[in-house]
């Protein structure tokens, strides 16, 4: 019964973290017009079709191994680098720079090997993979996801 309220609170953060990044994405819209900012990309291959997937980049060190630590993550906001936009389709995802706890409009150009947390909204589930990314852009094979764990 932990586990399961543990699993709703994680779903619940991610909502609200969602929610924020569409608030601030609409603001960014509207200030920008339609030309809108480039943005640094992430590739996820063999990433199946048809799924309700977002990513988040996380600092260097981040620990993103168990639920646990997802949760302590998701709480503190101050973890992450960047996060995917919305309406990023397919296995290629269109990322922005995550600011003072919230998406901004600012491209994401960062470089090195960064933990990257994929969360499939469809099955509620969170992988974890160390991804090198190079200006803002790096590819990655979903085989070298894994699981988060229980706890």
């Amino acid at each position: 019964m932990k586990n399961t309220f543990k699993l709703i609170g994680i779903i619940a953060l991610v909502a609200v973290i969602g929610f924020s990044s569409v608030a601030c994405r609409k603001a960014a819209t509207t200030a920008e017009g339609s030309g809108g900012v480039a943005s640094g990309k992430l590739t996820i291959t063999g990433l199946p079709s048809g799924g309700d997937y977002n990513v988040f980049i996380c600092k260097s060190g981040t620990d993103i191994s168990n639920i646990t630590a997802i949760l302590n993550v998701t709480q503190s906001l101050n973890s992450y680098l960047a996060t995917s936009k919305l309406g990023s389709s397919g296995n290629v995802f269109d990322l922005v720079s995550w600011i003072d706890g919230q998406t901004s409009d600012r491209p994401f150009t960062a470089s090195g090997s960064l933990p990257v947390l994929l969360f499939d909204g469809r099955n509620s589930e969170f992988s974890y993979a160390t991804v090198n990314f190079t200006n803002g852009n790096g590819t990655v094979q979903l085989s070298s996801f894994t699981a988060a764990s229980p706890f």
